[in-house]
């Protein structure tokens, strides 16, 4: 008969806790639903409305993408200019190190600041920071594909920049094609001369296989000068991934979140106001702020 009555008692616990639940919330629901469509008007205001008026508080970001083939040199070319790592082509290896440099990163953001901020209110130690940030946070991101054949640059600006940063974008690729030919060139202009030299002292009819091997160096390395036309040229348009639902995403999440910290704040009216009227509580209460009081002056 006792786990009858304890099972009986726990149940009306329950419902009694329940129907406080809903009462609190009925009680409080002009707060909660007036404070939800506050905050939800106020979100479309700052983040749909106000963006449409005024250009600068469009804070929109888009994702571009800008892919570019990677144009290497025969490897046997590779081989003669003393290059000999089997992980990673030469031309990868000088393409990938130019564009991540933050010192490249840094001029050109600079002279196009497609990223839309105050750069003339940022200390030097400030704007280094910023620039690692980017790096950092992927809003600006350098990644070659697993076959070494092309590369990929990530830009995440503002909408309104995306102008801005196609022109940053060319500017750094020419800046790389510029420091590869200036490091390459010389080094293969020198074998070419070598080879030329070489081949004029051999003797007419000569077939042997360092005559030969010679040839093929004079071909491949003339060929490949023909053919050159950059080291990274672009692969296609860049690819613009726009991302109409973030702003929606946003105004959920935070219409969500005030709905909660509303509910919260009228639980929390709700214990004041079950304080006020029950003295014992008052008491202990009263007695708990006086105690911590005369504890922080000890």
């Amino acid at each position: 008969m006792n786990e009858l009555e304890n099972a009986k008692t726990i149940a009306e616990d329950d419902e009694i806790s329940l129907i406080d639940l809903f009462s609190v919330l009925i009680k409080h629901r002009f707060l909660i639903i007036a404070g939800t469509c506050a905050v939800a008007v106020l979100g479309i205001l700052y983040l749909f409305i106000l963006p449409m008026c005024m250009k600068s508080a469009d804070k929109h970001e888009v994702t571009i993408e800008y892919t570019y083939q990677i144009n290497s040199m025969p490897l046997s070319l590779e081989q003669e200019l003393g290059f000999n790592d089997q992980k990673q082509k030469v031309v990868v290896s000088l393409a990938n190190y130019n564009v991540t440099r933050l010192t490249l990163l840094a001029d050109e953001v600079k002279m196009y600041n497609p990223f839309g901020v105050d750069l003339a209110s940022m200390t030097s130690y400030q704007y280094n920071r910023f620039i690692q940030n980017l790096v950092n946070s992927k809003k600006y991101n350098v990644e070659v594909s697993p076959m070494q054949t092309s590369l990929s640059i990530t830009l995440t600006v503002p909408e309104k920049n995306i102008e801005a940063a196609n022109q940053m974008i060319q500017s750094i690729v020419g800046n790389t094609n510029s420091e590869i030919e200036n490091y390459l060139f010389p080094k293969l202009n020198s074998i070419e001369k070598s080879v030329n030299e070489t081949l004029s002292y051999v003797a007419e009819g000569d077939n042997s296989a360092t005559t030969q091997k010679l040839k093929d160096t004079q071909v491949q390395i003339r060929n490949y000068k023909t053919t050159y036309n950059g080291f990274l040229t672009s692969a296609g348009e860049p690819f613009i991934l726009l991302e109409p639902l973030g702003r929606v995403k946003k105004l959920v999440i935070i219409t969500f979140a005030a709905f909660f910290i509303l509910v919260f704040v009228a639980f929390l009216l709700n214990a004041i106001d079950n304080i006020k009227q029950d003295p014992e509580a008052s008491e202990k209460i009263k007695s708990a702020w006086i105690g911590g009081k005369l504890a922080k002056k000890k």
